[in-house]
């Protein structure tokens, strides 16, 4: 019969566990003092080399175990909101909602600030030439049926220190 036990690579047995199994002590009893010497001295060697391999399994079991642990914990403290905040604050994203309500009252303000310089825009772009120089002092028509744009009235220049006013760039 083949013996298919393995030799336990790199381990060095002097014999194979196989051996042990089939050994019956009562013929290892009955045979020669040598052979009962050479079979204790190889059973003293291979339960040590099986021991050692043991404990080194073992540590690193306890290894493997600290890695899992330490890749639990981390996965952990990835998937956990707070932490999740912490790193989005840390790039600059933030609290999404607040960011959000940020940018609608921008969009707001933005919207009032167009409403509110409407009739300069169009002053600008209907009533002043090419030729005029930015340093220039804007004098309106002194007659309105020339005046594609319309006048600037005393409401929309109160509309445009009240909404600088309210945001802080009037004094």
């Amino acid at each position: 019969m083949t013996d298919t036990t393995p030799d336990y690579a790199g381990l060095n047995l002097r014999r194979k566990l196989s051996q042990y199994h089939g050994a019956a002590p009562k013929a290892i009893a009955d045979g020669s003092r040598a052979q009962m010497i050479f079979f204790v001295e190889d059973a003293k060697h291979d339960i040590a080399t099986l021991d050692a391999f043991i404990r080194t399994l073992l540590e690193r079991n306890k290894e493997l175990e600290r890695e899992r642990d330490d890749w639990k914990a981390r996965v952990q403290r990835i998937l956990d909101p707070a932490y999740l905040t912490e790193k989005l604050d840390e790039i600059g994203v933030g609290d999404l909602e607040a960011r959000a309500e940020a940018a609608e009252a921008a969009e707001a303000k933005l919207a009032e600030a167009m409403k509110v310089i409407e009739p300069f825009a169009e002053v600008a772009e209907w009533d002043i030439g090419d030729g005029e120089d930015g340093d220039d002092i804007f004098w309106p028509m002194s007659n309105a049926r020339y005046s594609v744009a319309g006048r600037l009235r005393v409401k929309h220049l109160r509309a445009a220190r009240n909404f600088l006013k309210e945001n802080g760039n009037g004094e």
